[in-house]
């Protein structure tokens, strides 16, 4: 009794003042506020704890039409509570490659966020449902430890929800949200992301590019990069961890143009990506699928390179190569920092940092400066 029922994103707020226990089959509620409410709309229970499953048949029915018929790289699960939810989903999976993004939305998510995000592959701040289940003022700070979780443990975040709300009836924003998503690129997301502005709003390409100027105008402040320096981030104990920390603290030194990452599984372009290198990292990697999803992480520039060339030494130059027509690189005397496998392919084995510089007689060649 007295649980709050929040109807229509919390336009209606009703409180259950009586329950046909202990069979449930219906409720009274007291509506304490004046709101129209029309069909078809979503409800919220930021009281009570939901037993069961995040996935409701819908959803099954849904993911087991998508597992049929469409080659997917990732699928959003609503409303996690805890690891278990990412779990039955990805059994439901089976062995599809698709990466999982878990939307935090609930008061049980931000209890179990270590956990959940260290079962996910990805984290959305689905700060709609979030800011309806908790209190509106929480949800800067929920935002913060949600975005730090994700970033201590190599996991892309977004940041998502209301983020150019005004937009959906005007053709310019209001300067706070201007300053919110300035907000999520300081706080380290690795995307922010439109919904109804673009999906339904009257000006969806001017929400797209305005975002894109709030984004562009952040990273380029000079006080960027030292105001969304990640949480102190411990080595997981593995030699491959270790090296791409190496891989990035060279890349700062020398003051690097670009980083290249050779990687099978895109396990090696996530760990870099965590270290925020501060430069484009220029993930090559055999399978088309790895590289979309690898372009969700923040700096990554991914391309697909046939196995036949990534056999040799030659992998390097024709990395360089791809970095020029990307603009990553443009003069010889660029420093490039690269890291890969050796043998090349063999999961894990990230153990070769090469230092590559343009030699000025043979455009665009690079030579080899050190192994390490």
């Amino acid at each position: 009794m007295g649980h709050r029922v929040l109807i229509d994103d919390g336009k209606m707020v009703v409180v259950v003042r009586e329950t046909s226990e202990p069979k449930g089959e219906w409720v009274k509620t007291e509506v304490m506020n004046d709101a129209m409410l029309s069909s078809r709309k979503g409800f919220n229970l930021p009281d009570t704890f939901v037993p069961g499953s995040a996935l409701t048949e819908k959803d099954k029915k849904d993911l087991a039409f998508c597992l049929e018929n469409i080659d997917f790289d990732w699928v959003a699960l609503s409303f996690v509570q805890e690891a278990g939810d990412i779990m039955q989903l990805r059994e439901l999976m089976g062995d599809h490659p698709g990466k999982v993004v878990a939307k935090i939305e609930k008061p049980s998510a931000i209890d179990n966020i270590r956990a959940i995000t260290d079962v996910c592959d990805g984290i959305m701040v689905a700060r709609g449902d979030l800011g309806v289940e908790m209190l509106p003022e929480d949800v800067p700070m929920l935002q913060k430890l949600i975005v730090d979780e994700a970033r201590l443990q190599g996991k892309p975040v977004i940041v998502a929800t209301q983020m150019l709300e005004s937009m959906m009836d005007n053709p310019a924003p209001t300067r706070a949200e201007c300053s919110d998503i300035a907000t999520a690129i300081y706080d380290g997301a690795d995307a922010v992301m439109l919904s109804g502005e673009s999906a339904a709003g009257k000006y969806p390409v001017e929400s797209v590019a305005m975002q894109q100027r709030v984004i562009s105008r952040v990273e380029n402040d000079p006080m960027w990069r030292s105001r969304s320096m990640p949480p102190a981030l411990p080595s997981d104990g593995t030699f491959s961890d270790a090296l791409m920390k190496s891989a990035c603290n060279l890349a700062k030194t020398m003051n690097a143009k670009c980083m290249v990452v050779l990687s099978d599984s895109g396990a090696s372009v996530m760990r870099c990506s965590r270290e925020r290198p501060d430069v484009p990292i220029l993930a090559l990697t055999p399978h088309a699928g790895v590289a979309r999803y690898l372009n969700l992480q923040k700096n990554v520039y991914a391309a697909v390179m046939d196995p036949k060339d990534m056999k040799d030494d030659s992998v390097f130059e024709k990395a360089i190569e791809i970095a020029r027509q990307r603009v990553l690189v443009e003069s010889n005397e660029d420093i490039v920092i690269a890291t890969a496998g050796v043998p090349y392919g063999t999961p894990g084995a990230a153990n070769v940092i090469r230092v590559l510089s343009g030699d000025a007689g043979k455009p665009p060649a690079f030579t080899k400066i050190a192994d390490r």
